[in-house]
């Protein structure tokens, strides 16, 4: 887990997580 700031990206085998002000997140499927 990688934190800048208050950006978080959690990275998974099949995808990413992206979180900020540690409320909203998205996520990032990955291309197989």
């Amino acid at each position: 887990m990688y934190q800048y700031n208050t950006l978080i990206l959690k990275k998974y085998s099949t995808h990413e997580m992206i979180c900020w002000l540690q409320s909203c997140c998205i996520i990032i499927q990955l291309l197989p």
